[in-house]
């Protein structure tokens, strides 16, 4: 079987880590995310299963709903080996970040030669909401949201932070079942792909 999948933009992986800080010890009026964050953890999974109202008739070739049709993982020794790295400086306030890196080019995937901007820089706005529930980062060059978990710390004084982004959605892939030459049949998915970057703090 040969499935013609699309994957998350790199670079939008990448901008979703620049929205952190945190807090500074001797510095009561900082805001908790306020100070210095890096990168320490990113992977990226796609996973597909079959729609409930999907009617393309693949269901006669076995792809029945909630089948996975697809459900891999990217994770970080293959994001670190390719020299993806960034610095995510967020202000006093709370308000205001900037992040600088070596990350993956826009709409880039992991192939034969993946295509790194070294000396990435990007800056923007964070709105946080009052829950931590979920956090948006609308940068100069890219905007990007999602799922907020405060992984050591706590909300006072957070020190470790990961991002999960999209949530799931209803989306189609093209396929073409094994065996035929048929024209690619559009399948309707449940699209539980995913990405989660984890930020540690550094000062």
């Amino acid at each position: 079987m040969k499935l013609l999948l699309r994957l998350t933009p790199f670079i939008l992986v990448i901008t979703g880590l620049f929205l952190f800080g945190c807090e500074s010890d001797d510095d009561d009026d900082s805001h908790a995310l306020a100070g210095t964050w890096e990168l320490t953890d990113m992977s990226q999974t796609t996973r597909f299963l079959v729609h409930e109202d999907d009617s393309s008739g693949m269901a006669a070739f076995g792809y029945v709903p909630g089948y996975v049709i697809v459900d891999t993982t990217v994770g970080w020794a293959v994001f670190n080996a390719l020299g993806v790295n960034a610095t995510v400086e967020v202000s006093d306030d709370g308000l205001t970040y900037e992040i600088a890196g070596t990350l993956l080019a826009p709409n880039d995937t992991l192939g034969a030669d993946p295509v790194l901007i070294p000396g990435f820089e990007d800056a923007g706005d964070v709105d946080l909401e009052d829950d931590w529930s979920v956090i948006q980062l609308v940068g100069g060059l890219r905007t990007i949201g999602g799922a907020l978990t405060i992984t050591a710390g706590d909300q006072d004084a957070p020190t470790g932070l990961a991002l999960t982004y999209p949530g799931t959605a209803t989306s189609t892939i093209l396929m073409v079942p094994m065996g035929t030459v048929v024209v690619p049949i559009e399948v309707l998915v449940v699209d539980e792909s995913h990405t989660t970057l984890s930020l540690t703090k550094t000062e």
